[in-house]
């Protein structure tokens, strides 16, 4: 998945002069001078994601930094230069169109913190619930190198069957939170906590649909 925002990029010439960074959009003849960091966003915005984007450049530039490029050049394309507005999907099914064998799903294990608080046969459904899922579709939860909210945490030997481990390493002093990461090309999240309220944060997640599965009465 490529989209950003609901823009694509449009037929451009990037040049430098006089120190100076450039690109001129070739439909309108306009030129606009870019700094380094919209440079690089420029060169990947075509084939990358939001989230691809800012995971390759903010080890070389300030995170903010590239936030506010990709919103400088989004909007430009508001006011019809450099990007041009994606058509909006019909919404109809297409059947000649193929369809993807094993969906990819991010369960955030962050509900396992409230399994002390909640009747053991929830907390088997939960498991059980999960265990015919992997039959249908690819699941992953995260764990972090530093821990945070919604990941697995070290040492914790709970056997998660084929359910796969996504490591990501983070810095102490990292500001991403788990949601950040549910960016990367995942079809839908399941949320399985009764009791988290930074499972709400998964909702800002754009253009991913969210199941909040609460079992409950022995029946899943």
């Amino acid at each position: 998945m490529t989209r950003n925002s609901g823009y694509h990029l449009k037929p451009h010439h990037k040049f430098e002069q006089g120190g100076r960074k450039y690109v001129a959009d070739l439909e309108t003849n306009d030129i606009i001078e870019i700094n380094d960091v919209e440079w690089d966003i420029l060169s990947r915005y075509g084939t990358q994601t939001e989230y691809q984007i800012v995971e390759a450049l903010k080890k070389k530039y300030k995170v903010s930094s590239v936030f506010e490029g990709i919103k400088r050049l989004e909007w430009f394309g508001k006011r019809g230069q450099l990007l041009a507005q994606m058509p909006e999907s019909s919404g109809e099914f297409n059947a000649s169109q193929p369809v993807c064998a094993e969906l990819r799903l991010l369960v955030p294990f962050g509900f396992r913190e409230e399994e002390s608080s909640i009747d053991y046969i929830t907390t088997m459904n939960r498991y059980q619930l999960l265990s015919a899922l992997t039959r249908k579709a690819s699941l992953e939860t995260l764990a972090f190198s530093q821990v945070r909210d919604g990941g697995i945490r070290p040492g914790n030997k709970r056997d998660l069957g084929k359910i796969r481990i996504r490591q990501i390493t983070n810095d102490e002093d990292d500001t991403f939170a788990p949601v950040w990461y549910a960016r990367d090309g995942y079809d839908g999240i399941l949320l399985l906590s009764q009791l988290m309220e930074s499972d709400l944060l998964y909702y800002q997640v754009p253009d991913i649909p969210i199941v909040h599965c609460i079992l409950k009465f022995g029946q899943f």
